[in-house]
Parts: structure tokens; sequence; C-alpha cells
């Protein structure tokens, strides 16, 4: 893989998770953590569901050895 392809595939996936984290982290306070707390579980729920999604019905494809 190329390393521009890598870069570009990382931001893909890291940027809109940050810009979420972030704009939550922004709008909480000490007094109402709130919308960071809410955020936090919602993205590893999200996560964690996807990546058991994935394991459970993207893996079951056999790997051809041929290419």
């Amino acid at each position: 893989m190329k390393f521009l392809t890598f870069v570009l595939s990382w931001i893909t996936v890291t940027l809109p998770y940050t810009i979420i984290a972030a704009y939550a982290g922004s709008i909480s306070s000490l007094d109402n953590p709130k919308p960071a707390i809410l955020t936090a579980v919602a993205l590893t729920s999200f996560f964690w569901c996807g990546w058991l999604l994935l394991n459970r019905y993207g893996f079951r494809k056999a790997v051809n050895s041929e290419l």
C-alpha cells in the first residue's frame, strides 16, 4: 500500500471520530459532563457493535491464496 493511500484512509477513518469527540468535549463542562460521557459511551458502543458484526459476518469469506 502506498503511503499516501494509507494516510488518506487513516484520516478518513479518524477525522469524523475526533470531530465528534471534540465537539462533545467542547459543549460539556465541569458542572455538566453529560455530553462528553454520553458521546464516549456511544462511540465505544458503536465501534464495539461494528467489530462484532464484522467479526460475525464479514470475516467468513475464504481467503484466496492463488492471488
